[in-house]
């Protein structure tokens, strides 16, 4: 049986912003790479992980995929893409599909003090790109203060439909 963990983080505060790190997360506020984390993944059984985007830019997705590159370990990328601007999402979609690992999308919607955010007619329009083609991309979204049952449930219901397959 393989295990697989589905969500870790790789980053480095000198080659992408965290704007998440605040002072009260001092101990965080450091470059932990791939390196660091193998160990504890070996350790627990786990053969293969999921990387997951840490940061709404795309330096930090680059470092996931440079990671990427050198660490058999890592099976899927979950990326960000940049759903406020749909011109520059599907210019980014279309050159993250070219990586077979890049399995999905997500931004840190939990930062976001919008909590309609996700609902606005721009961000639905972004949402469909990915459903123009075959291959699956999953869509990440998180809870947090402020997201009514009712703008999660809207959201839901309209991510459903692009939704086709599993991944390869």
């Amino acid at each position: 049986m393989t295990i697989i963990d589905a969500h870790q983080h790789v980053r480095d505060p000198s080659r992408a912003r965290y704007d998440w790190l605040t002072a009260e997360l001092a101990p965080l506020n450091r470059p932990i790479g791939f390196d660091e984390l193998c160990p504890a993944l070996r350790e627990a059984g786990v053969d293969a992980t999921v990387l997951v985007e840490s940061a709404d830019n795309d330096d930090d997705t680059n470092l996931m995929l440079r990671t990427a590159e050198t660490n058999t370990e890592i099976a899927t990328i979950v990326a960000y893409v940049p759903l406020e601007r749909p011109a520059v999402a599907a210019e980014r979609l279309t050159e993250l599909r070219r990586n077979p690992r890049v399995v999905g999308i997500r931004n840190l919607i939990h930062d976001i003090p919008d909590s309609d955010w996700l609902l606005r007619p721009r961000r639905r329009r972004t949402a469909a790109i990915p459903g123009r083609d075959s291959r699956a991309f999953l869509w990440h979204r998180c809870e947090g203060p402020g997201r009514g049952p009712r703008g999660i449930q809207e959201y839901d219901s309209c991510l459903s439909g692009y939704l086709r397959c599993p991944p390869e």
